[in-house]
Formats: structure tokens, C-alpha cells, sequence
């Protein structure tokens, strides 16, 4: 096509394009930031090529069929040694996407998310047999926490920590690292270690966390240790103390005590339009303490949520956001649905669930691809123009 001197020109762009066409573009102006840190260039088009794969690729996006979209069985072989044997750091790529989404957009808060990958056999490195809370049921499945940036505007994940099972961590000196799990640690310090060292030199925001099923007073020492704001969901029976010498009571006990004192609160529509009226009623306790030094049960802000007429209270937070109003904090433990809903997105269209192989570093660069293709996918949708209604990627 040229223009009336002969000009090549090229053709204009519809609005409504196709989303693959945007996914390009979008990759093309975040891939060489993110993949700088991958030392060959060869190694740069891989990371580049699985990640368009991956949002191109219908159902399981196992490295068998990402291939079919790139070249058969000789692109298998050679994807399968890039995502499981080729020593790139698949921290420094987490570290530049965590970048540019900050560059891109302001996190609202930094949220930790509990993940359950289930799986069908025990081949896949860290399957193992635990309890889903939230399930109510014991899964054959990898166990993972996840770091989420998190705004109203877009959730995805910025760093992965895969919880090993005790009989897949190596003994000491069987290994050249130390693997996610190794640690003798809680579920609560790893959480707030990680998320520490993922934050590390980014904006410092709230950490949000649903904590039910967690050493909750111990993730709230650690979080107060580190001097961290922290909005944290635990169980009803959580005891607190709603005075410094008091004796701890269940927060559920102590939040029907304030049933008078409930509000109606709002949020912003963009975070969940759907969200039915809410009533919220908050009070000052510390925490139960237990065997943990006093100066870690500083007063802190237990916040009840409820549907308007319904059980009360259906949700209990914790925070350290003294000064936060009870609106603004419940626009933030929405957050997690967010999350939720980003999470199950990113499985059906980035294939964040689908690795399956014994490689400890291809589940991490796997995860590491998939979270890139998210953010990809995200970004689109916010770059895409509107458009008609079915040509519009949800």
C-alpha cells in the first residue's frame, strides 16, 4: 500500500483489531524490559516465543502443545531445555515485570495469595497431600504463595514461592540451592519473607493476606516486627484482647458485642460493581500475645464486614491502618477477590497452572512466563480501545 508519491504506507489499524494484534504490541514494548536480564539473544527470542505461545495456545498450554503453535517436535525439545535446564533467573524477570507494573500503574496494596495447583499423579515436583481450606478437603496438589500486585484498576502476580513437601526437601549439601520450603520456617514467616524481599526498593503499600488457616498471631508479629502496614483476614475464633490486660477473647465475641456500632460502607465500583450493601464496625484490641514478646501486641484496628441483614460478622480483619476509615479498608480486603478472580483468568488464558515436570527451576521459570503472559493479557485490556462488544477480549 502507498500513498500518492509512492510512499509505502502502512495500512491503519482498526480500533476493534484483534487481540493477538495487541498482545504483540504489548509484548513488544514489555519484552526486551523484562528479558534484559536473559544474558543471549537466543534465550531473549525463547522467553519471547513461549510467552506469545502461551497466550496464543487453546487449552492446557503443556510445552507439547505450546510447540504445535511454533514449530512441532523439534521446538518442543527446544522449549522444554529453555523452561527446564537453561540457567536463566527467573528472579530477575519477576523483578522487572514487578517494575514495570509500577512504572505502568500504582499498586493500591501488595497482596500474599495461598494457591493450590491440584494434580492428577505425583510425578510433578512438590505434589503432595494437604488440606484446602477452602475446599474443605484433603488434595492431592502443589502449594504455592503467590505476591500479587494489586490496584482496582489490574491484579497480577509479581514473585512465586513453591512449599515443598518435607520429602521433597533435599538434605543438606544435595543441592547447589537452597529450594522454596528448605527453610525451617512457618507458613507465616515465609510469607512475610518473601513478600519482604519482593517489595524490597517498590512502593510501600499495604500487605493484604487472608490468613485463615495460618499461624495468624505469628504472621501478626512478623508483620509488626518488620514495621509493615498489613491488612490481614483471620478465622472468627481468633482471639484478641479489646484491652492491654484484658483476656483474649474470640473476634467474632467481641465484634457482636459492637452490633450497634455497624456503618454502611461503600467502595469503589471498579473493584467489585457487583458487591451487595455492606455494613462494617471496627474496635481497638492487641494481640493475645501467647508466647511472643509484649511490644509485638501494639493496639491495632479489628474490623467486622457483613452483608446488610445478614449474619454478622461475616469477615474478620486485622490491620495496623489506624488512621484508614472503614470504607477505605473494605475497598481493600475486596482486593483479594480481585486476586481470586486475576488467578482463575491467568490459569484459563496464561496457562499458570499446566507445568508438569520434576524440575524445581522449570516450575519456577514456567510460573515465571506465565505471570509475564498475564500481565501481557492485563495491559492489553487496558491499552485496547473500545471497540464492538464482540470483538472486545474479556
Amino acid at each position: 500500500m502507498s500513498d500518492l508519491m509512492g510512499r509505502p504506507v502502512r495500512p491503519a489499524v482498526p480500533a476493534h483489531r484483534a487481540a493477538d494484534d495487541w498482545h504483540e504490541q504489548v509484548l513488544g514494548d514489555l519484552g526486551p524490559k523484562v528479558f534484559v536480564s536473559l544474558a543471549r539473544s537466543d534465550q531473549r527470542c525463547k522467553a519471547m516465543q513461549y510467552v506469545r505461545a502461551l497466550l496464543a495456545t487453546p487449552g492446557r498450554k503443556s510445552v507439547r502443545n505450546i510447540a504445535r503453535s511454533v514449530g512441532g517436535a523439534a521446538a518442543a525439545q527446544r522449549l522444554h531445555h529453555f523452561v527446564n535446564s537453561s540457567p536463566w533467573d527467573w528472579r530477575l524477570v519477576r523483578r522487572a515485570v514487578a517494575r514495570h507494573l509500577v512504572d505502568v500503574a500504582a499498586p493500591q496494596a501488595w497482596v500474599i495469595r495461598q494457591t493450590v495447583f491440584p494434580k492428577a499423579g505425583t510425578s510433578s515436583v512438590g505434589v503432595g497431600r494437604s488440606y484446602d481450606p477452602v475446599q474443605g478437603k484433603v488434595l492431592n496438589a502443589q502449594r504455592a504463595l503467590g505476591v500479587w500486585f494489586a490496584s482496582a484498576a489490574m491484579c497480577s502476580p509479581v514473585d512465586w514461592h513453591l512449599l515443598l513437601p518435607r520429602q521433597h526437601v533435599p538434605a543438606a549439601g544435595r543441592a547447589p540451592y537452597a529450594p522454596d520450603g528448605g527453610e525451617a520456617e512457618s507458613l507465616a514467616e515465609t510469607a512475610v519473607r518473601v513478600y519482604a524481599a519482593t517489595t524490597t526498593g517498590l512502593p510501600r503499600q499495604p500487605v493484604i493476606m487472608d490468613a485463615r488457616g495460618v499461624e495468624a498471631e505469628l504472621l501478626i508479629h512478623e508483620l509488626w516486627e518488620r514495621e509493615l502496614p498489613f491488612l490481614v483476614r483471620v478465622d472468627h475464633a481468633h482471639r484478641f484482647r479489646p484491652e492491654r490486660d484484658a483476656r483474649p477473647e474470640p473476634a467474632h465475641l467481641l465484634l457482636a458485642a459492637r452490633n450497634r456500632m455497624r456503618r454502611p460502607v461503600t467502595a469503589p465500583p471498579t473493584l467489585r460493581p457487583e458487591a451487595t450493601a455492606t455494613v462494617a464496625a471496627t474496635l481497638q484490641v492487641r494481640a493475645a500475645g501467647g508466647n511472643r514478646p509484649a511490644r509485638a501486641s501494639g493496639p491495632l484496628i479489628l474490623l467486622g464486614l457483613g452483608p446488610l441483614g445478614g449474619p454478622w460478622p461475616a469477615g474478620v480483619w486485622v490491620t495496623n491502618l489506624a488512621e484508614t476509615s472503614a470504607s477505605e479498608l473494605y475497598g481493600s480486603t475486596l482486593l483479594t477477590d480481585s486476586v481470586d478472580d486475576a488467578f482463575t483468568e491467568a490459569c484459563a488464558t496464561s496457562g499458570l497452572r499446566d507445568f508438569a515436570g520434576r524440575s524445581f527451576g522449570g516450575w519456577h521459570r514456567h510460573v515465571t512466563l506465565a505471570s509475564t503472559a498475564h500481565t501481557i493479557s492485563t495491559l492489553t485490556r487496558l491499552r485496547q480501545p473500545p471497540g464492538p462488544p464482540s470483538t472486545r477480549r474479556r
